[in-house]
């Protein structure tokens, strides 16, 4: 089986630090629960990147596990890479990741 090289985006970084924060500020290790999460399934993407949604143009969707939100990626196979491109709560407007998106 195929294992992924994973390459998490600044803006993938700064989604995840402060879902962290807010988390965080509103019951204590929450924000460290939340990011555990993250972390767990996106190191399970280095063994099974191409079994999720594709929602937007080329860009897979995985939601985490217990917390409103969903991690957007993308797949190299030729290069075996997957990059993290954004984690998102859930309830924000789609249009925002689909404005996004369109440069890729």
């Amino acid at each position: 089986m195929k294992s992924f090289k994973i390459i998490i985006d600044e803006d993938a970084l700064t989604d995840l630090q402060r879902a962290t924060n807010w988390y965080n500020e509103r019951v204590e290790n929450l924000g460290a629960r939340f990011k555990k999460q993250v972390k767990r399934q996106i190191a399970g993407l280095k063994k099974n990147a191409i079994g999720f949604t594709i929602r937007y143009r080329k860009i897979h969707c995985l939601p985490v596990k217990k917390f409103p939100y969903i991690i957007h990626y993308s797949v190299d196979e030729a290069k075996s890479v997957v990059k993290i491109l954004a984690i998102i709560h859930t309830s924000r407007d789609p249009d925002i990741w689909e404005t996004k998106t369109k440069s890729f």
